[in-house]
């Protein structure tokens, strides 16, 4: 059934013989002749279903814009606040994750967690750089969160 639609107006006045109605019909939106009345339906039944799609669209947009939030709270934890020190198992504490006792023997490409800052929160780690014939440095950056990924994965 339409939500709008044109009907023969009873008890009508002759000029005016159709009206629009809505829903159970209780309603009078409009009152005109046959062929404008159906016209007015038609527009407010086109309204109507484009005001449903923009509702969808509104509330995947509110959607997204919550998850972009999430996911720039997490860079900024990420990023931002880098912790002032590292631990493996929260027993013995580094300045860098990239201390040779943290990365030894790790290869290239190698991820792993660690233990970052005064509140002791999970950060994962990937070697960059593994020692060669020209330095006997390790390097590290952060990889992509346990929580970053779970967001990346939810939509």
């Amino acid at each position: 059934m339409r939500r709008y639609r044109a009907e023969l107006k009873q008890n009508s006045i002759l000029c005016f013989l159709y009206c629009v109605r809505c829903g159970d019909g209780t309603r009078v939106l409009y009152e005109g002749s046959k062929s404008q009345c159906d016209a007015v339906a038609a527009e407010l039944e086109t309204a109507f279903r484009e005001g449903e799609v923009v509702a969808t669209s509104a509330q995947e947009a509110r959607v997204m814009a919550l998850e972009e939030a999430l996911a720039e709270l997490q860079r900024k934890y990420d990023f931002e606040n880098e912790p002032d020190c590292y631990s493996e198992d929260g027993d013995y504490w580094f300045d860098c994750p990239n201390d040779i006792e943290l990365v030894e023997g790790r290869k290239v490409g190698d991820e792993f967690d660690l233990l970052g800052g005064y509140h002791a929160l999970p950060i994962r780690f990937r070697v960059t750089k593994a020692p060669d014939d020209e330095s006997d440095d390790y390097e590290v950056e952060q990889a992509l969160s346990a929580t970053a990924r779970e967001v990346g994965n939810a939509k």
